[in-house]
């Protein structure tokens, strides 16, 4: 299965489905109580979230090898492909990010964003593509306002 940071893996039984995650590189464990109580928020606010299952020993998270790990319940769904892409999904897509972020008001924890402007623009060092002055154009924009007067969530 894809991710974006992590591997995910589908795991059947007779009964069920689930999804296995190993936490990659990027991702640090210590995030984990942080997203486990905000896919939490989101699920008591009736959006429909995976829910972590808890192992033998009462616990969210293990190892596998050196890689912490996750089981998560699985949620029936596909992903979008371009061909998917339309006003009518676009709608959709905007009015979930609205519900996510009034469910994540909720959220007494705050976790860092890794993918800051300082790690954005680090990462888009590495870019070899005709955009990358695009992009980095776009950061040393972004770098210059002053955000501190948005609201801010979890």
């Amino acid at each position: 299965l894809s991710g974006i940071e992590n591997s995910n893996f589908l795991i059947t039984t007779e009964n069920k489905k689930y999804i296995l995650t190993l936490l990659e590189s990027r991702t640090s464990p210590d995030a984990l109580p942080f997203v486990l109580e905000f896919m939490g928020e989101l699920g008591k606010s009736g959006l429909c979230v995976p829910s972590p299952i808890i192992n033998r020993q009462g616990q969210q998270s293990f190892k596998i090898k050196d890689k912490t790990a996750l089981l998560m319940s699985y949620l029936e769904g596909r992903g979008v492909t371009q061909a998917d892409i339309n006003d009518d999904l676009c709608f959709s897509a905007g009015k979930i990010l609205a519900e996510i972020h009034k469910a994540g008001e909720g959220v007494k924890a705050h976790w860092p964003n890794s993918m800051n402007l300082q790690t954005t623009a680090a990462l888009a060092k590495n870019i070899m593509h005709p955009s990358a002055q695009i992009i980095h154009d776009e950061i040393i924009y972004q770098q210059n306002q002053n955000y501190t007067h948005l609201p801010c969530g979890a």
